[in-house]
């Protein structure tokens, strides 16, 4: 693997043949614009970056899940006007989509699940294929014919070496350009900001330390860190009594953490926001002394990026994804997470550092982001 720098009815609109001159990309994701999460996230930013290439005059995304007419999405992008509602369904609007389009120059594949998809659109137009993978979903070998596929991919980007590493593990050398290419953050959504007392008081976390986590709490994806924290507080407490565990997110397996919790004893200390709008984010950051995300299954965690982005203190993780999120250190600390005492440790240090947003996430702006992806794909586009 080469590595190099880290029917009509169907869509709202298809590129006619009286469009100006320019490169044409099928986007094929599991959500962006409209949607929530992480991936939903790196999938806008993937967009918002391409139409700002001059070489590229439309993007016809089919999302697989998400919100149908996104009202965010920008010019050059156009969506389905029904979203499919199956697996069935979602292929035929592909096949539709590939018959009703005057072509398409490239193919990005935004999931390696969507790669055997991906493949049947190149058999149609001849188009290459540039993959995005993010983290777990590339961790293990996923079907036998998506692993068939992924051989004949004409460009790679992955969020993180990590991710990459772990790729190779299973599917070996590929005979295609791989590129890193990391989350980004628009510093001007988050910041360190004002008082916030009102929101404190309300999730009645006024008048002490406050550490916290932002994740899907999910029974499939225990590797968040929302456990070793809880584990962590019960000594935490001897030296801050008055401490509070801000839980952020929601999922199936939230009752599963609760009753840890309470098991535990430290109930009255733990706050569980449940599902926190995109707009409120950055304040609940805000409300941390340190961030903390001891986690093991990450491919990158923007919401480091975003904690860091609020001036927060972070402590993730040297066995996946965040530890690049935290550039191996430079802008927070890292620890293993198995590891209870480096733990405690980190995070005592953390809520006393002062609040500041570090120099260093400039390495994750925007710009930096469009430089990365137009070296990646340009070749591409060319």
């Amino acid at each position: 693997m080469r590595i190099s720098g880290a029917g009509p009815s169907a869509l709202a609109k298809l590129p006619s043949m009286a469009e100006p001159a320019g490169k044409h990309i099928l986007f094929l994701a599991t959500d962006a614009h409209g949607a929530g999460g992480g991936i939903a996230q790196f999938n806008r930013d993937i967009i918002d970056a391409l139409v700002g290439f001059d070489e590229v005059a439309a993007i016809t995304i089919l999302p697989r899940h998400g919100t149908k007419h996104p009202s965010d999405a920008p010019t050059k992008a156009s969506y389905p006007k029904h979203q499919p509602q199956s697996r069935v369904a979602y292929i035929w609007l592909l096949i539709r989509t590939l018959f009703t389009a005057p072509h398409f120059d490239v193919i990005y594949c935004a999931h390696i699940r969507l790669l055997p998809l991906a493949w049947l659109a190149k058999i149609f137009t001849n188009a290459p294929i540039f993959l995005q993978i993010h983290g777990i979903d590339a961790w293990t070998p996923p079907s036998r014919w998506t692993s068939k596929v992924l051989k004949h991919i004409d460009g790679l980007a992955s969020v993180s070496q990590i991710t990459l590493d772990r790729l190779g593990s299973w599917a070996g050398t590929l005979d295609c350009p791989a590129h890193i290419l990391p989350n980004t953050i628009d510093k001007s959504k988050f910041g360190i900001g004002g008082d916030n007392s009102t929101l404190a008081n309300r999730l009645g976390i006024a008048g002490g330390p406050v550490i916290m986590t932002f994740g899907r709490m999910s029974a499939s994806e225990r590797y968040k860190g929302f456990d070793e924290v809880l584990h962590a507080l019960p000594l935490l407490q001897a030296t801050f009594p008055n401490i509070h565990y801000l839980l952020a997110g929601d999922g199936d397996d939230r009752m599963q953490l609760e009753k840890s919790a309470h098991d535990l004893g430290i109930e009255q200390c733990c706050i569980f926001t449940g599902y926190i709008p995109e707009a409120e984010k950055a304040d609940h950051f805000r409300l941390a002394d340190a961030y903390v995300m001891p986690s093991h299954g990450e491919g990158f965690g923007i919401v480091v990026l975003e904690a860091l982005a609020c001036g927060v203190p972070v402590v993730a993780s040297t066995a996946d994804g965040t530890f690049e999120a935290l550039r191996g250190g430079m802008l927070g600390q890292t620890v293993d997470p198995q590891d209870q005492t480096a733990l405690i440790a980190a995070i005592t240090k953390a809520i006393q550092t002062p609040k500041a947003i570090p120099d260093g996430l400039n390495y994750f702006s925007k710009q930096q982001f469009s430089d990365r992806l137009r070296a990646a794909i340009l070749p591409l586009l060319s």
